[in-house]
C-alpha cells in the first residue's frame, strides 16, 4: 500500500481509503470535535496476564482456515485487545497506533448513547413508550413524530433513506444529506440540502409502518441524543462523561464530532482509545459494575444479553435470508448475536468492534481502517475469529486455574 501523506487528507476525503488509515486516528485534526472529559478520577487499572493467541485460527464461511494474525492483516486492523476475566491477555497495535491513540469508533458510538438513554428512562426522566413529538415538537412533521423512543432504540422506525446511487440528484439522498448535516463531509458547491442535523432530522419522511421490521438508520441515534440533551439540559458529551467516562476511570478524554450547529453526532462520531473502550466493555460484561460501584443498573445490562425481537430483525436487510447477521437481533443500540456463547457487540463501519462474550468472560476490542465501510467479511467472518479466541481462552490453563 502506498504511504499515506497527511498533507493531502482533509474534511472531504478523510473517510476514503487509503486516507482513512491515518485519519481515523486523528479525528480532531480534520473535523470539529467536542471533548468527553475523563475528569480527575483515578485511572482504573487493567491488570495484565499475557497469553499467546497468535496461533488461534478459525474456519471462515467459505470453509477456508484463517489465523488471527491473518485476520488482523486482512481487516486492516489498527488495534486489537483482549480481556479475559478482566485481565489484559493480548494487545497488538498496527499502523502507528498507540495505547493512548483515540480512534474513530463510528457506530460503536450508538451503544454508549443507548446506555445513557436507557439510564435516563430508568430514572423516570424519559418514557420509552412515548412518541418523539412529546419531547421534540420540532420533529412533529417528520417521520419520527409518532415513533416511540423504544422504536428508535431498537431501529424499527420506518424512514425513507436513499443512498447516493439511488437518486439522480445527490442533493436528494438522505444518506448524503446526513453526512453533510452532521459535518462528516463539507458542503459541496452545489449542495442544496439541510446544513444542520436539526434541519435534516426534521425533514425525514416515513416509509412504511413503524415497528414492522429492523431498519438500521443512524438518524435514530441522532434523535435519541437530541431528546436526552433536551430533557437534561446537558450535551451528550457531558452526559457520557458524568455517567460513564468518569465513573469508569478512563485513561484519556474521548472526542465526538460536532456538527455545524454544534449538535454532536452520537450516531457515529465518537473516538476513544482501545483500552478505554475495553474498560467500558468489561463494565457491561460484569452486569454494569465497575470500581466497586454500580455504574449502569443491572437490569439494563441484562436486557442487552437477552437480546431483541429476532422475528422483527429477520425482516430487515441484515437479518434476512441473505443477510450476514441471520439469527441476530438488535436492542437498545446494541447487537445481540444469539450465538452459543450469548455474545453481544457494539459495531462500527470500517471494522470497529466491541465484542462481549459472557460465557468465556471475554472482551474483544478491534479498531480498523478497512477500505470499505461495510463488508460481509467484517460482519460475518470476523465474529467467527472472536468465537475461536473465546474457545481457546476457555481451554487455557490460566482459565482453569482462575475458576
Amino acid at each position: 500500500m502506498a504511504e499515506v501523506t497527511p498533507s493531502v487528507i482533509d474534511h472531504s476525503n478523510w473517510m476514503d481509503p487509503p486516507h482513512n488509515r491515518w485519519a481515523l486516528q486523528h479525528l480532531d485534526l480534520l473535523v470539529p470535535t467536542a471533548v468527553v472529559s475523563r475528569g480527575s478520577t483515578e485511572i482504573s487499572p487493567l491488570p495484565e496476564q499475557p497469553q499467546d493467541l497468535s496461533l488461534v485460527s478459525y474456519q471462515r464461511r467459505d470453509q477456508s482456515i484463517e489465523s488471527l494474525p491473518a485476520m488482523l492483516d486482512n481487516a486492516f486492523a489498527d488495534a486489537f485487545l483482549v480481556l479475559h476475566h478482566g485481565k489484559l491477555v493480548y494487545e497488538q497495535y498496527f499502523n502507528d497506533q498507540q495505547p493512548t491513540t483515540r480512534h474513530c469508533l463510528f457506530s460503536c458510538s450508538k451503544s454508549l448513547a443507548g446506555l445513557v438513554v436507557t439510564m435516563l428512562a430508568d430514572e423516570g426522566q424519559l418514557n420509552l413508550a412515548a412518541p418523539v413529538k412529546d419531547y421534540l415538537p420540532e420533529l412533529s412533521q417528520s417521520a419520527f413524530a409518532a415513533a416511540t423512543l423504544q422504536s428508535l432504540l431498537n431501529m424499527t422506525v420506518a424512514l425513507r433513506s436513499r443512498e447516493p446511487e439511488q437518486v439522480a440528484d445527490l442533493n436528494e439522498s438522505e444518506v448524503y444529506q446526513h453526512m453533510v448535516a452532521a459535518n462528516y463531509l463539507p458542503c459541496h458547491a452545489g449542495y442544496k440540502g439541510p446544513a444542520s442535523l436539526a434541519l435534516f432530522l426534521s425533514g425525514l419522511l416515513q416509509d412504511g409502518d413503524h415497528d414492522d421490521r429492523f431498519s438500521y438508520e443512524t438518524a435514530n441515534t441522532e434523535v435519541l441524543s437530541w431528546v436526552a440533551e433536551t430533557v437534561t439540559g446537558k450535551p451528550m458529551s457531558e452526559l457520557i462523561s458524568e455517567r460513564l467516562w468518569q465513573p469508569l476511570g478512563m485513561e484519556s478524554d474521548g472526542l465526538v464530532l460536532a456538527g455545524r450547529d454544534s449538535q454532536q453526532s452520537w450516531g457515529g462520531g465518537f473516538a476513544a482509545s482501545a483500552r478505554d473502550l475495553a474498560r467500558l466493555g468489561q463494565m457491561v460484561l460484569e452486569g454494569g459494575e465497575a470500581n466497586e460501584g454500580q455504574i449502569v443498573p443491572a437490569h439494563i445490562i441484562k436486557a442487552l444479553f437477552v437480546g431483541g425481537d429476532q422475528q422483527v430483525f429477520s425482516r430487515g436487510e441484515e437479518g434476512g435470508s441473505n443477510g450476514v447477521m441471520r439469527g441476530w437481533s438488535y436492542i437498545n443500540q446494541w447487537w445481540a448475536t444469539h450465538n452459543g456463547h450469548g455474545a453481544i457487540a457494539a459495531i462500527g463501519m470500517h471494522g470497529q468492534w466491541l465484542y462481549l462474550d459472557p460465557t468465556a468472560q471475554m472482551v474483544v476490542v478491534m479498531m480498523s481502517s478497512y477500505p470499505d465501510p461495510r463488508a460481509d467479511y467484517l460482519e460475518a467472518d470476523v465474529p467467527l475469529c472472536f468465537q475461536a479466541i473465546a474457545e481457546q481462552l476457555q481451554e487455557s490453563p490460566v482459565m482453569r486455574q482462575s475458576i
